[in-house]
């Protein structure tokens, strides 16, 4: 009976062995599948412009990718926008990533990224943003009026530095996003009070316009206007529409993606080239999946071995005792 139980034991502990090493990935983090983007600028309206200084990343593997900052003049017609735009775009497997904007803003217009040990992280910045109007030749008294206008209020708008980033971590086996910003410097016809000679043009400007027309029908500005995904989040640093101009743009944009489960999206199935209802044959199961368990049976069968064994020792003992 001991040497019954002693192999038993052994066999048990062998057994425990071999299926928790077996199942051990199925109890750690699981795989994580994530990307991130950085966009400088972009446009849409009379004139498009594509995105431009665009920084892209995903995993696995990890992926880090730097766009240094460039000096970009984009002509939108009557409009020019001009900046210093860099873009970040950072994808890791781990929890490693610290946000660049950090959790305590540096300007009144911003918002926090809160969410800190990130692994998809999207960053854009555009340093020295100017948006001005070019009046050419045209006599239109609008465009005129307009141009008076933008010279004494120092363009349309302008700002020191216009960032967005956006991040995703793997929280509990689920995505959790952040995103932020920061305008910092606003300044032309958007930014500090007008003096007296620019709000009298602004009020002649209006009046040429037509009746009801206010500084909207000029230009208008959103900072940090997010955006919810099916799979993440994106943030525009700040989106600024012409509506006179009939321009819309966005300067500095980023977004962060990750999948539900944090998992890398699980293969097609296969399904083998025979009749229908055939067997399974090469390549016709599903098999178990890459990062959970599908053998809710292994401890039960574990136990039944066990008892097995044990059984049969006592069966064993108990035959000898009668033989006695």
């Amino acid at each position: 009976m001991r040497n019954a139980r002693v192999a038993a034991v052994a066999v048990f502990t062998s057994l425990a062995t071999f299926f928790l090493a077996a199942a051990g990935p199925a109890a750690a983090e699981p795989a994580r599948a994530s990307s991130a983007a950085g966009v400088g600028l972009s446009a849409t309206g009379l004139v498009a412009i594509g995105p431009t200084v665009t920084a892209s990343a995903s995993q696995p593997p990890d992926q880090d990718v730097s766009i240094p900052p460039k000096l970009l003049n984009v002509p939108l017609g009557s409009l020019a926008l001009a900046g210093v735009v860099g873009a970040d775009a950072h994808a890791h497997q781990v929890d490693n990533l610290g946000t660049i904007l950090g959790p305590v803003p540096s300007t009144n217009l911003a918002r926090p990224v809160a969410l800190q040990g990130v692994s998809a992280l999207g960053f854009a910045k555009t340093a020295g943003a100017a948006l001005v109007f070019n009046a050419g030749t045209n006599p239109d008294p609008i465009r005129v009026a307009l141009a008076n206008l933008l010279n004494a209020t120092g363009g349309l708008l302008g700002a020191d530095a216009i960032s967005a980033e956006a991040v995703a971590k793997c929280v509990n086996n689920q995505p959790v996003f952040d995103a932020g910003f920061q305008v910092a410097g606003l300044g032309g016809l958007l930014g500090a009070p007008l003096n007296p000679v620019a709000q009298s043009l602004l009020n002649i400007l209006l009046g040429l316009i037509g009746p009801g027309a206010s500084l909207s029908s000029i230009i208008t500005i959103a900072p940090g206007v997010v955006t919810p995904l099916a799979d993440g989040i994106a943030i525009d640093g700040l989106r600024v529409s012409v509506p006179l101009l009939n321009e819309n743009i966005v300067i500095s944009h980023a977004e962060a993606h990750m999948p539900p489960g944090c998992r890398v999206p699980p293969p097609a199935p296969h399904h083998p080239v025979g009749p229908p209802g055939g067997g399974g044959g090469a390549g016709g199961g599903t098999g178990l999946a890459a990062t959970g368990s599908n053998v809710p049976y292994l401890p039960m069968g574990i136990v039944l071995v066990t008892t097995g064994l044990l059984g049969t020792g006592v069966v064993r003992q108990s035959r000898r005792t009668s033989a006695l």
